[in-house]
C-alpha cells in the first residue's frame, strides 16, 4: 500500500507541475474495463506493474472532437425495489 501511495502521491505533483506550464487538462480520463495488458504493452511496463492513474495533460489538439453525449435521465434507468 504504501507504494501506491507514494505513486498517487508522485502523479499529483506531477499534475500541478504540469498544469503550471500547459494549464489544467480539459479531459477527465478513463479505461475501458479488461484494458491492463494492452496498455501495458503500448506504455512498454513490466507484468508486475499495473495502471492506476492516467493523467491527460496540456491542451487537446486543435481537430479533436468530442461525442456529444448525453446522459440518460434518472427515471430511465432507476429500479425501485
Amino acid at each position: 500500500m504504501m507504494e501506491l501511495t507514494s505513486a498517487l502521491g508522485k502523479a499529483r505533483a506531477l499534475d500541478g507541475w504540469a498544469s503550471n506550464l500547459e494549464g489544467p487538462s480539459e479531459a477527465l480520463t478513463s479505461t475501458p474495463l479488461n484494458c491492463n495488458a494492452r496498455l501495458r504493452d503500448l506504455l512498454s511496463r513490466p507484468l508486475n506493474e499495473r495502471l492506476e492513474l492516467l493523467l491527460p495533460v496540456g491542451r487537446p489538439h486543435k481537430e479533436t472532437t468530442v461525442p456529444d453525449l448525453q446522459r440518460k435521465k434518472l427515471e430511465d434507468i432507476m429500479v425501485k425495489i
